[in-house]
């Protein structure tokens, strides 16, 4: 059975954790978790994060929806800020002896990465935090240095830099939880390069960029064979005016608003014939269920979570296929 992993991105909404020059904590730590959730992907793990989004989410509801998933491990993303520099990690002060020797290894591998850097190793800290004592799960705090020192901040503002520590902090899990590769390993960019060889899309896109209404709604007219008429350029609003006037959706979206998966679900499966007269309302939960009963997904995803292409590529290939 897959073990699950929930990441919880530090603060969110409004609140914004701590701060320095143009950043804030909440931004830094929800970037850093969806690239170690892509990263994860390869592996026989099943990823949940405590928000997709910039909302707030309460503290006992984070470790409460690890504690409601059963979770094998909660990895808590944070920044620090206060006048110090440097990387440290925490876990609760009265700890379970698997939660010392999955610290002792993640801190180690994160330690010696940052060093590469520069900055110093702060320690091995245990604390009375509320998601780690809340927690039934062995669990983790990392503060990935200071978000107000300027060295610290100079890294923390860097994409690439942030994309290598998510990778780091992936190693770091692989090892100390005894993560497995799934026996086919996912490729989003491959599977992002099978639509633009089919001609399904024309623009590139990264595996972690985020998917919107306006692209949705010309994919989907592009795979049912739909042209849209009255202009030469791409016309985003007359390609979701199509999905809308064919029923395949019951409101008319703003092209460049963000999509999330339980829309998504719902009208792929009403491209696919798969509508459930049954239910009463609408049921993003049942929508996205389906597409996993059907094979297009492996893993279940809540119906408020982003969608990403190299997740949307995947899909739709499995659709075609």
């Amino acid at each position: 059975m897959s073990k699950i992993i929930v990441i919880d991105p530090g603060h969110g909404g409004k609140d914004p954790g701590a701060v320095g020059g143009n950043l804030q904590e909440k931004d830094i730590c929800l970037d850093i978790a969806r690239k170690l959730r892509l990263e994860l992907q390869p592996y026989d793990v099943e990823i949940r994060l405590t928000r997709d989004r910039d909302i707030f989410v309460a503290l006992n509801t984070r470790s409460e929806s690890a504690n409601s998933l059963r979770a094998d491990y909660f990895i808590s993303l944070h920044n620090n800020a206060g006048g110090g520099t440097g990387f440290e990690s925490f876990i609760f002060s009265i700890p379970s002896a698997s939660a010392i020797q999955a610290q002792d290894i993640i801190h180690n591998i994160l330690a010696a990465f940052f060093a590469k850097y520069g900055f110093i190793d702060r320690g091995k800290k245990r604390a009375n935090f509320a998601v780690l004592r809340r927690s039934q799960m062995p669990c983790i705090l990392l503060e990935n240095l200071f978000i107000d020192h300027p060295n610290d901040q100079t890294f923390l503002a860097d994409e690439t830099k942030r994309r290598l520590l998510a990778a780091t902090i992936k190693d770091a899990l692989v090892k100390a939880l005894d993560l497995k590769l799934k026996e086919v390993t996912w490729d989003p960019v491959g599977e992002i390069a099978r639509l633009t060889t089919a001609g399904i899309i024309s623009s590139p896109h990264l595996p972690l960029d985020v998917v919107n209404w306006g692209e949705l709604a010309t994919v989907f007219n592009r795979l049912r064979g739909r042209v849209v008429q009255g202009t030469l350029n791409w016309n985003p609003e007359l390609e979701i005016r199509a999905l809308y006037d064919d029923n395949l959706i019951n409101t008319l979206h703003k092209p460049f608003n963000s999509l999330l998966w339980g829309p998504f679900a719902t009208v792929l499966n009403r491209l696919r014939g798969r509508r459930f007269p049954d239910e009463p309302a609408w049921n993003p939960e049942r929508e996205i269920k389906q597409l996993q009963l059907d094979k297009l997904i492996n893993t279940l995803r809540q119906p408020t979570d982003l969608l990403y292409w190299g997740e949307f590529a995947t899909v739709i290939n499995r659709h075609r296929s």
